[in-house]
């Protein structure tokens, strides 16, 4: 997902590229509730048919749904954002506040695009003189795609 800060008159703003979320932390706890619900009533009935050792398992499994979505949703916070003024380009990277900061010439970056073959995902990398600094890893190609289209402009200048 692309959040465009752009100001319509100037170059100067900011992108932030985040994944998409294809459930909310509202709704993965739902999700979580409805499974616990129906493990329980799944384990009640195996403990009155006498199968007593299904009571860990069950709870086991619940468990392991909820690190699962709780890792995936704290991956799913990583964000990238690049910032655009008249001299620089900055790239901040980062969950909760920016881990990583990258600041650049914006008169001398150039915006590769590397397509390595047709299953592979299309890589899109930043240049400057020797250095290469991938962006734009976990969205999805529709999203690389216009995020092209928005940065090439700004990119070049005559």
């Amino acid at each position: 997902m692309i959040i465009n800060h752009m100001g319509d008159a100037s170059d100067n703003g900011s992108l932030v590229l985040r994944q998409n979320e294809s459930l909310s932390w509202r709704g993965n706890q739902i999700f979580l509730c409805i499974l616990s619900l129906y493990m329980l009533v799944l384990s009640v009935s195996w403990v009155q048919a006498g199968a007593w050792w299904i009571i860990p398992f069950s709870g086991f499994e619940v468990l392991c749904a909820w690190v699962g979505i709780y890792l995936l949703k704290r991956h799913q916070q990583y964000r990238e954002q690049i910032l655009f003024t008249e001299q620089t380009l900055t790239i901040r990277k980062g969950r909760d506040q920016a881990e990583q900061e990258i600041c650049y010439p914006r008169h001398a970056v150039r915006l590769r695009v590397v397509k390595s073959h047709e299953w592979y995902a299309t890589r899109l990398y930043l240049q400057y003189l020797n250095q290469r600094l991938e962006i734009a890893k976990d969205l999805s190609e529709q999203d690389k795609m216009d995020l092209v289209r928005l940065i090439k402009p700004l990119l070049v200048h005559v």
